[in-house]
């Protein structure tokens, strides 16, 4: 037990995690009963004080101890050498650190071949290794009792029929500390009410405006739900164990991260008066990490991540809720993200949301990869998160960086919790969540409201939908539209189903200024739905934003109404459409400036008139390449500002001149680049 750094390759990159020198790790002999082996502990520890820690689902004991021992050796290197002698300890390890995790070896790997019809059983069987599992071209395999899995991962993973090879790691951590549980704003007693964070991300009159569908699903990936709340009901559309692989969850009473996740997303209570964000919608439960004993560590390993994400695809799932991160790297688990986002959806692609961490520090992995939608935190006065923020949570503060997409409530949350003790609260209910594990599940409830009303959206535009839409609230500018703590800003559900919709909010949301969108022709107008399509020209006027925060414009011209800029072709001018990034740029760079812009149909209809197929006049697209532009008729910045982003089947990887992974056992780590909305 003598390794130092656990170095192995993700993505062709190296990862180096450091030695965690309190810990160490030990597999005892299945032969020895559990009383002899704290015998064998405390001998080992010369009635020093230590503790102990089951990894559940693995054949691995941790012990904490005391450094140093009392007659005067350094416990880390003397407990493992008078331990390895012993015919009942078959083996001691060391165990590592990476984003305030702990990460232990397994004794498993996975290897992904190059060619699907290779005979990979046999050609792992001369190196000893037993085939567990298969899906496609990776399998997840034993390795010898005495091989050191990270040097025999190493060694395949420069064989030429070997995609990668990689130790299948363990990743050990705690949840966040919770609030304490108080009379809440949000009475179960009482009258049905809405609790804060929801008014805050406008769910309310996102309900009136949508209906969700039984038929999206939201994936919560977690510690697994109790089910036998109130608040789940009928909700859920499939289970699944992925640390046993059983279509069965027995939850821990104690293990509520997921209840509360759960009934964030989806959860519906009528007779409480609580509802989830996507309440209507169905979940589907995957159990991925699971805690031996109240108050104790959380365990996964990253196959069993891999094998959650791989059942929630199969099941149909739109969205994937990931409340979780900071754990090791894993090319398995990348390539389950990738093949949820191809193929998830009948290729459309399952929307990805991930918790951007609690450390008040870079956003944690896998929040770091592009192509997920990565949720940061901000309290109940749209203040961004922080240790020092005025919320008395002293404890957490929400990580921050440019992979941070989106941000949502992450204070004071009113969920479900497991029935009875050792549950969070003495009822069914609690109102102390917190983290950005509890805002991930509002914006992927968010997403599922977007699929209810367009399930035929990709991934990619639900993302750009919540992105575009979200409120500017915080302290810090936002450059190009964001900004590192809050991204595009905060989630605003009903502004991203107006932007959706291709039209303005209601009237109650104007922007506070001279000039308001008109109403349009009101009772003299025309009164069927279709409104009077019109030939194309031009017009000139003050462009407008339709609202504060909503990137939809309109054109006042002085002496006509108002009309909403929107970019669809003439020929889909009865069809709500949406501004293109390029429109966005082009009508944003202009706003308040008097500017002519040409359009190819113009309809009237009850709400007002439209001008379809909007673009600045003069730029590209009124007589140029294509349509839309920049103001100065160029291509239009991309809403991240990165020009040199990688083609789609590269977007999950970080980049390698970022090297997110490396360097860590220098006591530093480097922010991805900014991600782009795809």
């Amino acid at each position: 037990m003598t390794r130092a750094t656990l170095e192995y390759r993700v993505a062709g990159r190296p990862v180096c995690l450091p030695r965690d020198e309190t810990l160490v790790g030990l597999t005892f002999s299945d032969r020895l009963p559990s009383d002899q082996r704290r015998v064998i502990e405390r001998l080992s520890v010369d009635g020093a004080d230590y503790r102990r820690y089951e990894v559940p689902g693995h054949r691995l004991t941790v012990m904490k101890l005391e450094d140093p021992l009392p007659s005067g050796e350094v416990a880390p290197l003397a407990v493992p050498n008078r331990l390895a002698g012993l015919g009942e300890v078959e083996k001691t390890q060391p165990l590592h650190i990476f984003n305030g995790l702990r990460v232990a070896v397994s004794d498993r790997l996975v290897v992904k071949v190059r060619d699907p019809d290779v005979d990979v059983a046999a050609r792992l069987a001369d190196w000893g290794v037993e085939i567990l599992e298969r899906r496609g071209a990776t399998v997840v395999g034993r390795a010898p009792a005495d091989v050191d899995g990270v040097a025999l991962a190493a060694r395949l993973d420069r064989e030429d029929w070997v995609a990668y090879a990689e130790p299948d790691l363990i990743s050990i951590g705690s949840h966040p500390r919770r609030g304490e549980a108080t009379i809440s704003a949000f009475s179960v007693t009482g009258p049905p009410g809405l609790q804060p964070a929801l008014r805050q991300i406008r769910a309310e009159q996102a309900w009136q405006a949508v209906e969700a569908s039984p038929e999206i699903r939201i994936a919560v990936l977690d510690d697994g739900a109790d089910l036998r709340h109130a608040a789940f009901g009928s909700a859920v559309a499939g289970l699944y164990d992925a640390l046993s692989g059983a279509d069965e969850i027995a939850t821990n009473p104690w293990d509520t991260h997921g209840t509360a996740c759960g009934g964030l997303a989806a959860g519906r209570d009528d007779a409480q008066g609580f509802r989830g964000v996507a309440a209507g919608c169905r979940l589907l439960v995957a159990r991925i990490a699971s805690s031996p004993a109240p108050g104790q560590p959380w365990a996964t390993a990253n196959s069993t991540i891999s094998r959650g994400i791989a059942w929630a695809v199969d099941q149909g799932a739109d969205v994937l809720s990931n409340s979780w991160g900071g754990g090791a790297p894993s090319n398995m688990v990348i390539d389950a993200l990738a093949e949820a986002r191809s193929r998830g959806r009948s290729g459309k692609g399952c929307v990805l949301v991930f918790a951007a961490g609690n450390s008040a520090g870079d956003v944690v992995y896998p929040g770091n990869l592009s192509g997920v939608l990565t949720v940061s935190g901000v309290n109940l006065e749209d203040r961004f998160k922080t240790r020092s923020s005025a919320d008395n949570e002293y404890w957490w503060g929400s990580c921050y960086g440019p992979a941070v997409d989106l941000a949502a409530p992450a204070v004071r949350l009113f969920t479900a919790d497991t029935l009875g003790p050792p549950g969070k609260s003495q009822g069914d209910y609690y109102d102390g969540f917190n983290g950005t594990s509890g805002a991930t599940p509002l914006v992927a409830g968010a997403a599922a409201l977007l699929l209810s009303r367009r399930p035929d959206l990709p991934e990619a535009e639900v993302r750009r939908l919540l992105c575009e839409s979200a409120d500017k609230v915080g302290e810090l500018p936002y450059a190009d539209g964001r900004n590192d703590q809050l991204g595009w800003g905060r989630l605003n559900v009903e502004a991203a189903l107006s932007l959706l919709a291709g039209q303005a909010p209601p009237a109650d949301d104007e922007p506070e200024d001279d000039e308001p969108v008109d109403d349009g022709p009101g009772e003299d107008g025309p009164d069927d739905d279709e409104g009077q399509a019109g030939p194309g020209g031009q017009v000139t006027g003050i462009v407008r934003r339709a609202l504060a925060n909503l990137p939809v414009f309109y054109l006042k011209p002085p002496d006509s109404p108002s009309a909403l800029l929107q970019s669809a072709p003439a020929e889909a001018a009865v069809t709500p459409g949406r501004l293109l990034a390029d429109n966005i740029a082009a009508f944003a760079a202009l706003e308040g400036q008097e500017t002519t812009i040409a359009f190819d149909t113009r309809q009237e209809t009850a709400p007002g008139i439209v001008l379809w197929g909007a673009r600045v006049a003069g730029g590209a697209g009124d007589g140029a390449d294509g349509p839309g532009g920049g103001p100065d008729g160029g291509p239009a910045p991309s809403p991240s500002g990165d020009a040199d982003e990688p083609a789609d089947d590269e977007v999950l990887l970080p980049r390698p001149e970022d090297d997110v992974f490396a360097a860590l056992d220098a006591g530093r780590s480097r922010r991805p680049r900014r991600k782009t909305i795809r």
